[in-house]
């Protein structure tokens, strides 16, 4: 299968690209449900959307084939809108999931050990704890950011970590 990366952020999207996505859509460019039925000649196997915008899961039941499932992880504030006629003569399956399986743990360790999926982080100190939280708010943080307590201390043996 081939991994189609969609969102708004270009930023995001080149990482995305960097880190093994086939394919990248900018959703403000062009119609990620359109170029999506096109990249894979009628449709996606499945969307797993982690975005909080509801239009990206209204999208995703149209970037699906028949048959294709649409997995909601994102929680936005918003109700998603379901075009049923669509869901049932297709037989979409549309699920939410807000954690996984052993097995799906034990699936994405094993993508990390064989380095499939190699995670983006970056280590700063907790003097940055404000501005990481800006950057936060601005969407402009790449990956995962680790506030490292005794960043300037790493040789004094103790060192407490909080994931951001």
């Amino acid at each position: 299968m081939k991994v189609i990366a969609v969102d708004i952020n270009d930023d995001k999207l080149n990482l995305a690209k960097e880190v093994g996505a086939d394919y990248i859509i900018n959703s403000l460019h062009e119609d990620p449900a359109k170029k999506i039925l096109e990249i894979t000649n009628g449709g996606a196997h499945g969307a797993v959307v982690s975005a909080v915008a509801k239009i990206a899961f209204d999208q995703a039941i149209y970037s699906v084939r028949a048959g294709g499932r649409v997995v909601a992880v994102g929680l936005p504030s918003e109700m998603m809108d379901i075009p049923i006629i669509k869901t049932v003569i297709d037989g979409i399956e549309v699920v939410g999931s807000i954690v996984g399986t052993r097995k799906d743990l034990e699936e994405a360790f094993d993508f990390g050990a064989r380095g499939i999926v190699v995670p983006v982080i970056q280590t700063r100190p907790i003097e940055d704890a404000v501005q990481i939280f800006e950057e936060m708010e601005n969407g402009t943080i790449q990956g995962r950011m680790v506030i490292d307590m005794d960043y300037h201390n790493k040789n004094k043996g103790s060192m407490s970590r909080m994931g951001v």
